[in-house]
């Protein structure tokens, strides 16, 4: 008896957990507005001047995460430090 209890009140849990979410609006709506066209000439990429400032070694297992231009700077983050 204590399991059908248990299931049924899993299942429960379950219905509100799913009717719950599906009363939330959809996440898309920047997507909605943006116009694509298929016509259009496509973007190029800014060349940019640079100068190396320093030179900092890491370990061959590092990698670059990510990439930020900020105030005329660029700033590098590696994965797995």
């Amino acid at each position: 008896m204590r399991t059908r209890g248990t299931i049924l009140a899993a299942l429960i849990l379950l219905s509100l957990i799913v009717l719950s979410q599906s009363l939330n609006p959809p996440m898309i709506s920047s997507l909605e507005s943006t116009q694509f066209n298929a016509n259009s000439d496509p973007l190029e990429a800014e060349e940019i001047n640079w100068n190396l400032v320093q030179s900092v070694p890491k370990e061959t297992v590092v990698f670059t995460q990510g990439l930020e231009i900020y105030d005329g700077k660029m700033f590098e983050s590696g994965g797995l430090y």
